[in-house]
């Protein structure tokens, strides 16, 4: 009894240091108007964006961002610049949207602005910059077929850096929103900037629309823990076993790589959370995975091993 209050405590007590950790840093609040908060939204190139009531993450409203590619979508423009210096600092700090893929018709407008030069990319050649007001179009979009966000972020100093953010690693809650993040340390070229955020340009990698419910800074300092869903067992020689670990670290991206060895053969390692492998040959295997995040920014976590005995 004294060892559960013990660890109901310990779990209580990360829990209140999780929630004080909590960075207050919001770049768009659901609840308040985008004029409320200083931010002008402009379309970039086919893509169109708006303040729109037709889904809510908190509150109301929403962010609309229309799109077709990568290269065309949405800006968010801030009348103050967002200072991220000092969050940037800590390497759990994350950039997080909450997003909502719409799966009916989408309607897409004339050019605007664009973000980078060219075809997207910093430097290009084609220019994607046009007048308001072209012509409209409508796309039908299959469910599911926006998978990936690009997001660029513009710095007071006139700078630019770009994450893609995949919506298949979290899952979505009953009202279809998907929170999905990136750590500051993993924008690539944010660590060049002065982190004074002026402007975020949103788009995806398929026709279609998608919803921005909120964009803030989380901290998530949770430690990765995993366990090996598989255990001791004997086999016969060229049996195939399936191997699968689950694991969890607040909203870090994990990767699963294994490590199988015996006396006899060299180590073999294999990546993915559910693998299969076949044993030919007769020994004393052990497996062991380790549990890591992508970004490389939280220690990993090694599981304890299991023998498989093959006779």
């Amino acid at each position: 009894m004294q060892a559960m209050h013990k660890v109901f405590t310990l779990s209580f007590l990360g829990l209140v240091a999780y929630a004080l950790a909590q960075a207050p840093a919001s770049i768009y609040s659901p609840s308040r108007t985008v004029k409320d908060q200083g931010i002008t939204l402009t379309g970039w190139g086919s893509g169109t964006i708006a303040e729109t009531d037709e889904a809510a993450y908190e509150g109301t409203t929403s962010i609309r961002v229309s799109t077709r590619n990568f290269f065309q979508g949405g800006i968010m423009s801030y009348a103050n610049p967002v200072s991220l210096s000092s969050a940037f600092q800590d390497p759990n700090n994350l950039l997080i949207l909450a997003v909502h893929v719409a799966s009916s018709s989408t309607t897409m407008g004339g050019g605007g602005a664009s973000p980078v030069g060219g075809d997207g990319r910093e430097g290009g050649g084609r220019s994607s910059a046009g007048g308001g007001g072209g012509a409209q179009a409508t796309a039908t979009v299959a469910p599911g077929a926006i998978d990936q966000l690009r997001i660029i972020i513009s710095t007071s100093d006139g700078k630019k850096s770009e994450a893609y953010l995949s919506l298949s690693t979290s899952s979505a809650n009953d009202k279809g929103w998907i929170r999905v993040g990136t750590p500051l340390r993993a924008i690539s070229g944010f660590e060049r900037t002065n982190q004074q955020v002026s402007a975020i340009a949103v788009s995806a990698n398929a026709p279609g629309s998608v919803y921005i419910g909120e964009v803030r800074i989380l901290n998530d300092a949770t430690p990765i823990y995993g366990e090996l869903l598989v255990g001791d067992m004997n086999i016969g020689s060229g049996s195939a076993v399936n191997l699968s670990a689950t694991g969890q670290a607040g909203a870090s991206i994990l990767k699963y790589t294994w490590k199988i060895k015996s006396a006899s053969e060299p180590e073999f390692t294999f990546e993915g959370q559910n693998i299969a492998y076949r044993f030919r040959k007769p020994g004393t295997y052990s497996v062991s995975v380790t549990i890591s995040d992508i970004y490389g920014l939280k220690k990993p976590y090694t599981t304890s091993s299991a023998t498989i005995t093959v006779n």
